[in-house]
């Protein structure tokens, strides 16, 4: 069984799974693979099979299906490794890894909470809420998600900061810097799929209220079930 699986969505973007591949084989000390999710009809779908044909280390994979979003994508590979790996992680294609040994620390966080829950690094953007983060994989086998069912791309770390907050469950590890290469930090230049993805606030604003009002207290339950076993 390898260690931790991070989970990343992209599209139109190679060169970044580029730079996180090398970011991670560079910087990892436990067994972690990067597991690629790329919609069959990217325009770039060739350059993504030629990087992994080129960058791929062991524990790496594409997938290449039919078209998802951010918590589609993540949720389809989630299901599928959450027996093989015991931690799960959701990196964008836009999320880099500064630090020597991020995994191994991110994960070190979890096993000092007991095992369950969620970790999450700096990433020079927001501290309050995970937007790259860690997780024990029986967070999601318990739940059947990562992402809650009906967000597509945003509030999805509101989430985990307020299930692993009521839950007693989730580190904020300052000293491992995955960092945001994103526009609004003006670390990098907008594109055609950040502006699409942005109208997406409004829907996911109502989802997540919902969630919040409605069903956030039975997850976090029984996350801290899970916590009891």
């Amino acid at each position: 069984m390898s260690d931790l699986l991070i989970i990343t969505p992209s599209r139109g973007r190679p060169q970044s799974i580029v730079r996180l591949l090398g970011a991670v084989h560079d910087l990892a000390e436990l067994e972690t693979g990067v597991y690629v999710g790329v919609d069959e009809d990217d325009p770039k779908r060739t350059d993504y099979e030629q990087v992994f044909d080129r960058h791929r280390g062991p524990h790496d994979r594409l997938c290449i299906s039919s078209p998802k979003g951010l918590a589609e994508w993540t949720n389809f590979a989630a299901k599928r490794h959450a027996d093989r790996y015991p931690f799960l992680a959701s990196f964008g294609d836009d999320h880099l890894p500064r630090t020597r040994g991020f995994d191994r620390r991110l994960v070190r966080a979890i096993q000092d909470m007991g095992g369950t829950g969620f970790s999450y690094g700096y990433d020079a953007i927001r501290e309050d809420v995970p937007e790259a983060w860690v997780q024990s994989s029986n967070v999601a086998k318990e739940l059947g998600w990562m992402c809650p069912p009906g967000l597509k791309h945003f509030y999805i770390d509101n989430v985990i900061a307020d299930l692993g907050r009521w839950a007693g469950c989730i580190r904020y590890c300052r000293a491992v810097a995955v960092d945001h290469v994103h526009p609004a930090a003006g670390k990098a230049p907008s594109d055609p799929l950040y502006a699409k993805n942005f109208r997406k606030v409004e829907e996911d604003k109502k989802v997540y209220n919902e969630w919040r009002s409605t069903q956030m207290i039975s997850d976090a339950r029984k996350i801290c079930a899970l916590k009891d076993r």
